[in-house]
C-alpha cells in the first residue's frame, strides 16, 4: 500500500495507530495486539525513510480520548499539532520530538 502511495509522487507521511484507552487487563492486551500492527507500520515507513508519527507517543493520557478508542478534542487536538508540526519540519527540514525520520 505505501509504494502504491508513493507512486503518485507525493509528499508522504506514515502514522502509527494510537494505544486505545481501555482498562485493565483489556488494555494489555490491545496494546500488545497493536504493536504488531505498529511494528509492521514503523517498518514500511523506516525502510522507505519516510517520516513517522508515532500516535502512541502523541496520545499518551487518558485524556486524550473520548472513549475507549477514539481521541478527544485534546487527542485531536495534539494529533493535529503534529501533523502540522511534519508539514512545518518538510519546509524546514527540523524534526520534532514526535516526529521520527
Amino acid at each position: 500500500m505505501v509504494d502504491a502511495v508513493l507512486g503518485l509522487g507525493l509528499p508522504t507521511a506514515v502514522c502509527t495507530i494510537y494505544d486505545a484507552n481501555y482498562s485493565p487487563p483489556q488494555r494489555r492486551l490491545v496494546v500488545a495486539a497493536l504493536a504488531l500492527f505498529n511494528d509492521a507500520i514503523s517498518r514500511a515507513a523506516f525502510s522507505r525513510g519516510l517520516p513517522l508519527i508515532d500516535l502512541r507517543l502523541i496520545c499518551n493520557e487518558p485524556a486524550d480520548y473520548a472513549n475507549p478508542i477514539e481521541p478527544s478534542v485534546q487527542g485531536g487536538g495534539k494529533i493535529a499539532a503534529a501533523i502540522t508540526a511534519l508539514v512545518g519540519a518538510a519546509g524546514s527540514r527540523q524534526l520534532v520530538s514526535t516526529v521520527w525520520r
